[in-house]
Formats: structure tokens, C-alpha cells, sequence
């Protein structure tokens, strides 16, 4: 069954225990994927090669990476959610297509490396969809990174790679993680921020990032344990805000998390305190 999510008119589907059985069996391979490339986040790797050996493995599974050609006049109903949306999507991504085309020139194809990239952020022809099948977000860059060829580790870097992968079904499996590249890795396993000299070892650079991941990371637990049926989806954000303002650091507030059958659906989940549907009540079977 579905309910309508008011504040953002998003639908929400409430699964069955079969269809959350898919979802964990698609979400598994989306966690295998990221233990298998973990061994390749090292100082020289570039991001474009996590990409390859991405594309490789899920290959190999035998299952379709959600995040290539994302966005572009190839969206599916699995994807989008309605034809309505693929409609109005592919009616726009042709309008802004055809004005880049029109201002930059088919210059833009010249060559295989020519996908323009800002900050991680895709500014090529909308046309042609989200480029690589992973997102690599390094150090200032919030997500959605594009993976490049010129984008190389360097020992104190963090970065998320950020996977969704889908079964022959269209179930998808859709999760992230964050590495420190280099030594500052070990610390971010075991470090107890209250421990004295819990830094000792770590240059300013990367003690500032440890910090960071741990305070971050502890901020997803108490998301977690703030959801259960019949919370409001607001006290997640609640959760998560109060525990990383009380470190001194703030909440992205562009972005959200989200719920998930076939890739993106509602509720969104913000990461704060939001007046936007902050007291929609979770239900058994979201996901």
C-alpha cells in the first residue's frame, strides 16, 4: 500500500516483509561493494579508478549501477516514479540541452575527458544523465561527486563514495561510506574523542578530519535510534542536529536523506529540525 507524503508530495510505499527481504538482499550487494573497493582508497588512487573497478564488480554481480546516465533523458519509471515525471524531466533536460548546445557548441564532445566538473558538481549536458556509476565526494565536496581521472588521494583526504546498485527485479540497494586516505584511517576505527591524546600521532590537518568523521558518524547512530513506528520523522534530524551542534559544526541543509523501493521515493529525511513535515509519524514497513 502507499500513503501521500503532504509535505512533499512524494509517495511513500509502505512494504510488504517479502519486498523489505529484496531491499536487504539488494542493499547487501551495495555494502559488498564498498567493503571491495575499500582496499583501493590509498594515497595516488584516483577517483575515476574506484569508478572502473566499481562498474567492474557490479558487472560481475550481474547488477546495474542506479547512478549512470541518472538524470538523463534515460530515466525509468523505476527511477523517476511516474511517467508524468519522466515527461516533464526529459521535456526540460531537452530545452537546457538544446540552450548548451546552442551557447558552448558541440566543442563540448571533443574529447573523452571533456565532462565539465565544479567543486564535484556535474555542469555538462544534462542530456547525456549523471556520468559515472559511483559518486566519489572529496574533503569539501557534500556528495554527488563526480568521479575524474585528474582527481588523485592524497594521504589526510576524506572522502565518501556514495553506491546504489539494482537487482534484475529493480530492487535497489542504495548506501555510502567515508574513508580517511592513509594512516588517519586506523585512528577513525577506534578513536574516543573524551580519551586524552586520543590525537597523538596525527598532524592538525588530519586530527581537524578525524574529529569531523567521528562527531558525523556518531550523529548517523543517534539518527537511528531515534527512529522507530509511531516517532515522527522529525526527531531524526532532531537527533542528528543536536549531537553535532553541541561540536561546534552544522547541518548541510540542501540535501536530505530519503526513503527507498526503486531508488528515490519519500519521506525525505532532513537532517534538522524542519517545519516541513517534521511530524509525519513512521509506520512498520517504511524503508
Amino acid at each position: 500500500m502507499t500513503v501521500r507524503s503532504y509535505f512533499n508530495q512524494t509517495t511513500i510505499t509502505i512494504k510488504t516483509q517479502d519486498e523489505i527481504s529484496l531491499i536487504r538482499q539488494s542493499s547487501h550487494h551495495a555494502s559488498s561493494l564498498l567493503l571491495h573497493l575499500s582496499p583501493s582508497i590509498q594515497p595516488g588512487t584516483t577517483t575515476s579508478t574506484l569508478d572502473d573497478i566499481s562498474s567492474q564488480y557490479v558487472e560481475e554481480l550481474g547488477l546495474t549501477s542506479a547512478p549512470l546516465n541518472y538524470g538523463g533523458i534515460g530515466m525509468t519509471v523505476a527511477n523517476s516514479g511516474s511517467q508524468l515525471c519522466i515527461y516533464a524531466h526529459n521535456l526540460a533536460h531537452l530545452i537546457v540541452t538544446t540552450f548548451t548546445l546552442y551557447v558552448y557548441g558541440w566543442s563540448i564532445f571533443s574529447s573523452s575527458n571533456s565532462i565539465p566538473r565544479g567543486n564535484g558538481v556535474y555542469v555538462g549536458v544534462p542530456f547525456c544523465g549523471f556520468p559515472k556509476s559511483i559518486c566519489t565526494s572529496v574533503n569539501d565536496v557534500v556528495c554527488h561527486g563526480i568521479p575524474s581521472r585528474d582527481e588523485a588521494l592524497v594521504s589526510g583526504d576524506i572522502i565518501n563514495v556514495d553506491v546504489t546498485v539494482i537487482t534484475g527485479e529493480g530492487w535497489h540497494g542504495d548506501t555510502s561510506k567515508v574513508w580517511m586516505v592513509g594512516k588517519a584511517w586506523d585512528y577513525l576505527e577506534v578513536v574516543d574523542l573524551d580519551d586524552e591524546g586520543w590525537d597523538d600521532g596525527l598532524t592538525e590537518r588530519e586530527r581537524d578530519r578525524v574529529r569531523l568523521s567521528v562527531v558525523t558518524r556518531e550523529s548517523m547512530y543517534y539518527g537511528i535510534h531515534a527512529c522507530g513506528e509511531g516517532r515522527q520523522i522529525g526527531d531524526i534530524g532532531r537527533a542528528i542536529q543536536g549531537h553535532v551542534e553541541g561540536y561546534g559544526y552544522a547541518v548541510v541543509r540542501e540535501y536530505s536523506g530519503h526513503g527507498i523501493k526503486r531508488f528515490h521515493e519519500g519521506p525525505r529525511v532532513f537532517h534538522h529540525s524542519s517545519s516541513s513535515g517534521d511530524d509525519l509519524l513512521l509506520r512498520e514497513g517504511m524503508v
